[in-house]
């Protein structure tokens, strides 16, 4: 049995669920890889086991010796020199599309790191199409070569609501009243564009039928505005807060994939958002998109979503779960060390 060491890099966002779900569903999957962690980031009190360090990945490489790896995967970003063979998640490159969200003396190490891993990968995971094209963009055909479609996996916790459990959502969430949920669950990054949220909301407040709404933010922050905030919530809560909105309102200028439309459609509850979100590639409806920039387009866009029907995304038939991922990319170990 290969034995696989995974660079784990920890937070509270995207990177860290992928982390942790892709480690639970490998070691889940029959036949699968041994796998090994290590994890590095926020917590541990190791500057040795820092993401984005030279000590950082001599760490990684260190362990993949002791523990006898026959692979290296790296979850974000980052490799270390080592003659395993290696594989790099990349979800996607938004510092180094938009330099003007990443200040110069943080995007161009960055920049340098990424180059780096795309040149020592022998495959580079991707979870979209639109991550592909900036791999190419920025890598160039030596790096699109290397590339691997593997689409991210959603906990098949994730599913509709009762009456009677939606009910419950609209009082805890917004005191009885319906309303539209978003997403900003850690610090407010500039593409994830709150102020377009809070633009939007109060655009809501005197038109009707808009103005019988409420918005209510995942996450804690301040009040601002017409917005209320629910806390820090797990997924068991999410799941509650999605199904109970009457739409998901995302209004990230760009995600490389985007968690939070899967699991709103896979609870039933339609999505509002930008074209430039990677998972629209893999669904054909349930979403509607719009200019993030424009909060007049935004409230048309959740008006028009509000009056069709609910959907329930079927994980499974779309190639979206937590077991899909791990199959797939167990698979590309397979193939790199046959």
């Amino acid at each position: 049995m290969a034995r696989v060491l995974l660079d784990f890099r920890i937070d509270d966002g995207g990177v860290g669920r992928y982390g942790r779900d892709l480690v639970q569903g490998l070691r889940e999957l029959a036949g699968g890889p041994k796998v090994e962690v290590l994890r590095r980031g926020r917590g541990l009190g190791k500057a040795r086991i820092q993401p984005f360090t030279p000590w950082g990945r001599r760490a990684v490489a260190s362990r993949a010796s002791k523990t006898s790896a026959d692979l290296i995967h790296g979850l974000h970003l980052e490799l270390p020199a080592s003659d395993l063979p290696m594989v790099v998640t990349i979800q996607d490159l938004r510092p180094l599309d938009f330099p003007g969200q990443m200040r110069p003396h943080r995007r161009l190490p960055l920049k340098a790191i990424v180059k780096r891993s795309m040149e020592r990968a022998d495959k580079i995971i991707v979870p979209s199409y639109m991550t592909a094209e900036s791999v190419e963009r920025h890598g160039g055909r030596a790096a699109a070569e290397k590339v691997a479609l593997v689409p991210l996996g959603v906990s098949e916790a994730f599913t509709p609501l009762s009456e009677e459990e939606k009910e419950q959502a609209r009082v805890r969430f917004a005191g009885g009243s319906r309303y539209v949920a978003g997403i900003f669950h850690h610090a407010f990054r500039p593409h994830k564009n709150f102020e377009a949220f809070v633009a939007t909301a109060s655009a809501a407040l005197d038109k009707p039928p808009a103005s019988h709404l409420r918005f209510v933010a995942a996450g804690t922050g301040s009040a601002s505005g017409p917005i209320r905030f629910t806390g820090q919530l797990s997924d068991r809560d999410l799941r509650l807060f999605y199904g109970g909105a009457e739409v998901l309102l995302l209004t990230s200028r760009v995600e490389g994939f985007g968690f939070p439309v899967v699991e709103s459609l896979a609870c039933g509850t339609s999505v509002v958002c930008s074209a430039r979100v990677g998972v629209l590639g893999y669904l054909e409806r349930g979403y509607r998109t719009a200019d993030v920039d424009d909060p007049a387009a935004l409230l048309a866009a959740i008006l028009a979503s509000g009056d069709e029907t609910p959907i329930s995304l079927d994980l499974d038939a779309a190639g979206l779960t937590v077991a899909h991922m791990a199959s797939g990319t167990a698979d590309i170990y397979s193939s790199l060390l046959l």
